[in-house]
């Protein structure tokens, strides 16, 4: 197992530090598939920030991926029209490349172009089912808070 490393998104360094961070991360991540490559039959990348140089190395090496897009990027944040447009491009370009692609709700997967609607599939992150707390077994006075998503503002990689 290896580290790595960890990035502050919230730290106030700006995007350079950022993207020196990112780039670090997927070398790691592309030294990690040369050296594993015999034994690896799918790889999970989770987000753009993870696929970029690793997606690529995967069909390089001939190694299927799966790409989980818990946000899509270009939705994620307000950039502006172009910059949107050339970032859903760029994740279409990982979701063709990829064996599936795996997005929590339709909507996700509405947002890209059709002709990769067929690679992508929707595994909801929610049951399927009511899961108001008449259905749970506790009570609301139990139930003070629910949160889903991160808990840390600090993101850490690591492999396997």
């Amino acid at each position: 197992m290896g580290d790595l490393g960890r990035f502050d998104y919230f730290d106030g360094n700006g995007y350079g530090k950022y993207l020196l961070f990112l780039l670090k991360t997927n070398i790691k991540t592309c030294i990690y598939l040369w050296k594993h490559r015999s034994e690896l039959e799918f790889v999970h990348f989770s987000d753009l920030e993870s696929v970029l140089l690793g997606g690529l190395f995967c069909k390089i090496l001939n190694i299927k991926y799966i790409y989980n897009i818990h946000d899509n990027f270009f939705q994620r944040y307000a950039f502006n029209k172009m910059l949107a447009a050339f970032l859903c491009r760029l994740e279409s370009i990982f979701i063709r490349m990829s064996h599936k692609t795996l997005v929590p709700e339709s909507f996700r997967r509405d947002a890209y172009p059709t002709s990769v609607h067929s690679r992508i599939e929707v595994l909801r992150n929610l049951p399927d089912f009511d899961v108001t707390t008449d259905r749970l077994p506790f009570t609301d006075s139990q139930v003070v808070l629910f949160y889903g998503g991160w808990i840390s503002l600090i993101a850490t990689w690591t492999y396997i």
